[in-house]
C-alpha cells in the first residue's frame, strides 16, 4: 500500500474522554448485564491493558464488541498515545492481513485475548490516533485515519449539539466499528454519563424491557433501526425517561418523524 504522511513536530495529545475518566470518579459509566462499571474502575482496567501494550508507539486492533473489555482497551491505548483500529469481528483476519498491526485483541474461544505481534512495516504516523474501516460497498473497505484533534473535535461537536451532561443514559444499539456508535460512547464519556451496552442491539426479544429498566436518556440508530423498533412496538412502550431520539445514515421518512 502506498502511503503518503503529512509532516507532523509532534503527536497530538490523548482526547480528554479516554485520559481524563478519573474526573468523573464513581459516577456510573457503563452499565451492563453484569452490572455498572464506574469511571474509576473503567480507568484502572484502561491502564492496564495499556500497560499490556509495553513501550512503544502502536497499532491496535480491537474486535469492536459492546463490551466492558473493548471499551477498556480503547480508552487504554488511546490514553498512552497508540493508534487503535476499531475492527468487526468478522474483519479482523482481512485487516491483519492488509495493515499489519501490531497488537490484536479479540475473542478466541469466548476469551478476551492480546496478541502482540511485530508488524515490520511503515512507521506510524505521529498523529495517527483511530482507524475506522468503511463499509466497503464498492469492493473492499477504506482505512480511515483520524488523529486525536479530530476525534476530540468531533466528541465536544456531539455532546455540545445535543446538550449532553453528566446525567445522561445513552442506549448503545449501534457497532463501536461504526463512526456513529462510537460517537455515542465518546460524546457521552467527554461529560461523564453513563452507557448501556446493549448487547444484542434492537433485535434482542426484551430490548424495550430493557430500555425501560436501564432509565436510558437517548438512543441513536439509523433509517432501517427506527423500522426495527416501529416493528416491536416502541411508539407504544413506556419509556418516561426517554427524551433523545438521534439518526444518522439516511433521511428518515416524514411520516416516521411525525409519528414519534
Amino acid at each position: 500500500m502506498n502511503q503518503t504522511f503529512l509532516p507532523v513536530t509532534a503527536p497530538s495529545a490523548p482526547p480528554a474522554f479516554a485520559s481524563g475518566l478519573r474526573a468523573y470518579g464513581d459516577a456510573v459509566a457503563l452499565l451492563t448485564a453484569a452490572g455498572p462499571v464506574g469511571y474509576d474502575a473503567l480507568a484502572d482496567r484502561a491502564d492496564a491493558f495499556a500497560r499490556r501494550l509495553g513501550a512503544g508507539r502502536k497499532l491496535v486492533a480491537i474486535e469492536a464488541a459492546a463490551a466492558v473489555e473493548v471499551v477498556a482497551a480503547y480508552l487504554g491505548a488511546l490514553a498512552a498515545g497508540l493508534a487503535v483500529a476499531l475492527v468487526a469481528a468478522g474483519d479482523m483476519d482481512s485487516f491483519r492481513a492488509r495493515f499489519q498491526p501490531d497488537a490484536v485483541y479479540r475473542r478466541t474461544n469466548g476469551r478476551w485475548c492480546l496478541l502482540i505481534d511485530g508488524r515490520g512495516g511503515a512507521a506510524l504516523h505521529p498523529d495517527l490516533a483511530l482507524v475506522l474501516m468503511t463499509s466497503g460497498s464498492t469492493g473492499h473497505g477504506k482505512a480511515v485515519r483520524l488523529s486525536a484533534r479530530a476525534v476530540e473535535a468531533n466528541t465536544a461537536a456531539v455532546a455540545s449539539y445535543l446538550g449532553l451532561t453528566g446525567d445522561e443514559r445513552a442506549a448503545l444499539v449501534l457497532p463501536l466499528h461504526y463512526s456513529y456508535g462510537l460517537s455515542v460512547l465518546n460524546s457521552h464519556l467527554s461529560v461523564g454519563a453513563s452507557v448501556w451496552l446493549a448487547e444484542g442491539g434492537l433485535l434482542a426479544p426484551d430490548f424495550l424491557d430493557n430500555l425501560r429498566e436501564m432509565r436510558a436518556t437517548g438512543l441513536s440508530t439509523v433509517p432501517h433501526g427506527h423500522e426495527v423498533l416501529a416493528r416491536i412496538g416502541f411508539g407504544t412502550a413506556d419509556l418516561p425517561d426517554l427524551h433523545t431520539l438521534t439518526v444518522a445514515g439516511g433521511a428518515l421518512p416524514v411520516p416516521r418523524v411525525r409519528a414519534l
